[in-house]
């Protein structure tokens, strides 16, 4: 975790949401955990795992698709760019690239949609990444700072080892099974 904590992309991150520490990945986590800890003593009513994820989704303003084949990813681009979302064109070149997954803030969601989307390539051996790859992408919201949140897309690639990358997989995976439950 050394290299992690000295990564410049992490050292960013700890930075833009106003953390100081001799150690980024700690305070970075520990923020995380502070802010979904107040979202789950906010809760009322019984707390199961997937309570616990919607909730996380609740307060991420966040909605995660999964497409299962290549039908599916043209009927969600048909769909999004019929709702004048243009960036859903390049959707298939980013999941052809080594995408596993890719997250959306919309200009122009409907009144009851989220407004960040979350697409997960669930196609062929991906499929066994979705449950992480849905936990992995809400990470990357959890950790972007006001002036982030305003940013359009965030990709996930299954090759690359980036900083960033590894830091959101540490979060992802406390997120998949959140410990006090």
């Amino acid at each position: 975790m050394g290299r992690l904590q000295q990564a410049p992309d992490v050292v960013k991150i700890a930075r833009d949401l106003n953390l100081a520490s001799a150690d980024p990945v700690k305070a970075i986590l520990d923020h995380c955990r502070t802010r979904v800890a107040s979202w789950v003593t906010g809760f009322k009513g019984h707390l199961t795992l997937q309570r616990f994820h919607q909730l996380i989704d609740n307060q991420l303003n966040l909605h995660h698709i999964v497409v299962k084949n290549d039908q599916e990813l043209d009927d969600l681009i048909r769909e999004q760019t019929g709702r004048g979302e243009a960036i859903f064109e390049t959707l298939k070149d980013e999941f052809a690239g080594g995408t596993e997954a890719i997250t959306f803030k919309l200009r122009k969601a409907d009144v009851g949609m989220r407004q960040h989307l979350a697409v997960i390539d669930g196609r062929g051996q991906r499929a066994a990444r979705v449950f992480f790859g849905k936990r992995h992408e809400g990470s990357h919201l959890l950790c972007l700072s006001p002036v982030q949140l305003s940013f359009v897309f965030r990709r996930t690639h299954a090759t690359t080892n980036a900083a960033e990358e590894r830091l959101m997989d540490r979060i992802g995976g406390e997120l998949a099974f959140y410990p006090p439950l």
